[in-house]
């Protein structure tokens, strides 16, 4: 099986640790980058605009908050679903108030037992499954400890983190011209506000209301996951789709339960991506990262020509400032969201 090397070159001036070049391999094949010094340590980088770079030492930087402080919690119990990301309101709008609504039919949330993370089955008022939730107090060593778990601190995130990478994900793909192409369902970052009971069935006479954040991303109806397919028949230009998503926003996660398979009227397969929470770490290092489409024999496929011309296309300039401006994604991982982004537009040039 051919493996995925990365080799990062750093150098070391006036207190910083540089990024100075990155070295990538796949077999007998190989791209290398040499980037302007970007710092990745010591200091903290605010602005590249090549051959020159600026920089500021860590002292002086300002570190945001990984989300706006939530609002007061109301006196008077009731039923809130609130999209923190405006951006994504055009397709977003519908699902919440469809989850709004199940929440006042006391439609109570239907947790998901396997995982590291709290995640939740959120419904409408008929008891369909619409959404997923994933708060980030249930996160990995979240305020609640429901699922304590140091998992992820091999890619450099903290608690609270992977429910902004869900939404992450979605913003990188909705920045570019053709959203479609990345298959990522809409998700967005949302606010909750229910009776403690919503979420705590063992206290179901508790009526104090309690305010939950967390990503909310549209239930996909699929006929199973990755694993219980013959990955033979999983459709090309699919599995290169996914394999671009991943190699933009780094993703460390991507085992066979986090790619569904939808099954098309005529028996053809389709892919969907989901669970991107450990992605965009910080630094470049994938710690224990996989990507599974790289045991599909598509993923030895040449690229339709619409792929090149869609990395190429990719505003990368616009996908950053989305990530800080409006999801405070972390600069230290900023800087990998770019070299990766760079490295994926060199490689496909050079085919």
């Amino acid at each position: 099986m051919e493996s995925l090397t990365i080799q990062v070159n750093v150098l070391v001036s006036s207190g910083y640790v540089l990024l100075h070049s990155v070295e990538m391999s796949f077999g007998k094949r190989s791209v290398s980058l040499v980037l302007p010094d970007l710092p990745v340590l010591c200091g903290i980088w605010v602005g590249c605009d090549a051959p020159s770079v600026q920089l500021e030492p860590a002292r002086d930087a300002v570190i945001r908050p990984a989300l706006p402080a939530p609002p007061a919690v109301p006196a008077a119990p009731e039923f809130q679903v609130e999209l923190i990301d405006k951006k994504v309101a055009p397709e977003m709008a519908p699902l919440l108030r469809r989850v709004r609504e199940g929440l006042q039919a006391r439609q109570r949330p239907e947790r998901i037992p396997h995982g590291v993370n709290g995640t939740y089955f959120l419904k409408d008022k008929s008891g369909s499954k619409i959404a997923i939730f994933k708060p980030t107090d249930e996160e990995f060593c979240g305020s609640d400890g429901s699922d304590a778990s140091d998992d992820s601190s091999s890619f450099g995130l903290l608690p609270g983190e992977t429910a902004v990478r869900e939404a992450a994900a979605y913003r990188v793909a909705r920045e570019h011209p053709n959203p479609a192409f990345h298959l990522v369902p809409p998700t967005g970052l949302v606010r909750i506000t229910a009776p403690r009971a919503t979420f705590v069935p063992a206290e179901p006479n508790a009526t104090e209301p309690v305010v939950k954040t967390g990503s909310l991303q549209q239930f996909v109806q699929a006929e199973g996951d990755s694993e219980e397919f013959g990955p033979s028949a999983f459709p090309v230009d699919d599995v290169h789709k996914i394999g671009v998503l991943d190699l933009q926003i780094l993703n460390c996660d991507r085992n066979s339960e986090n790619v569904l398979v939808q099954e098309n009227d005529d028996g053809s397969l389709a892919l969907v991506p989901i669970d991107h929470g450990f992605s965009m770490p910080a630094g470049l290092s994938l710690g224990a990262g996989r990507f599974e489409w790289m045991n599909y024999p598509a993923s030895r496929k040449p690229f339709s020509a619409a792929t090149p011309a869609h990395i190429e296309s990719i505003p990368v300039e616009r996908v950053l400032k989305a990530l800080a401006d409006d999801l405070h994604v972390r600069p230290e991982c900023l800087v990998g969201v770019r070299v990766s982004h760079a490295w994926l537009q060199r490689a496909a040039a050079a085919g």
